[in-house]
């Protein structure tokens, strides 16, 4: 849901999920935690990633926007993102493995924060 709700012009960049995430749970994830669910997301085709930048797959878009509309609040996201992808039937179609690496987030995490303390 970080993902979905970071998105503006068609893609969302680290910092922005870095901001979705800390809004929706309260908590930075860390670089294994961003590793680990976007490379299960890009192997099931649900987010493709391109170089810097993280989009949702049209093809899955507005279903999880649909899920994003369901019933709570901000702070239900990852709950309702959950739902989704439990009951979604998804599985791994690729091998690739995505790393984020604590540069990437220290960087992501600076830009977000100097946008917040202007």
């Amino acid at each position: 849901m970080s993902v979905y709700l970071a998105q503006s012009d068609d893609v969302a960049t680290l910092a922005g999920i870095i901001a979705a995430a800390d809004a929706t749970n309260h908590a930075i994830p860390t670089p294994n935690e961003l590793s680990q669910a976007f490379t299960k997301l890009a192997n099931a085709g649900v987010v493709i990633v391109n170089n810097d930048s993280y989009k949702i797959n049209s093809k899955h878009l507005g279903e999880i926007e649909e899920a994003y509309k369901t019933k709570g609040g901000l702070f239900e996201s990852a709950n309702k993102g959950k739902k989704w992808l439990n009951a979604s039937g998804l599985s791994p179609k690729g091998t690739q493995k995505l790393t984020i690496t604590d540069e990437q987030v220290t960087n992501a995490y600076n830009v977000y924060t100097s946008k917040i303390r202007k």
